[in-house]
């Protein structure tokens, strides 16, 4: 298991999740101030568990790899 101990936890959240779906089968750890919650990427799904709550194994989202905002819709041109 790697783990690291973070300030920012958001920050801690996207590099265990970036490490886990990059190395299949090993646990990713955040800790923060007695908060702790690791990520496993083990057959297409990520498994999540932490001190909080223990979150049911999910397919993860790959929205970053999808352009966003290609079209702007423009409204009220030449009002």
């Amino acid at each position: 298991m790697w783990s690291v101990k973070t300030k920012d936890w958001a920050a801690g959240r996207r590099w265990a999740k970036r490490n886990a779906v990059a190395c299949p089968g090993v646990i990713y750890a955040i800790r923060q101030d007695g908060r702790e919650v690791s990520y496993r990427y083990e057959d297409g799904l990520i498994y999540c568990t932490g001190s909080s709550k223990q979150m049911k194994p999910y397919r993860p989202g790959f929205a970053h790899l999808r352009k966003k905002n290609e079209f702007i819709p423009i409204s009220n041109i030449g009002h």
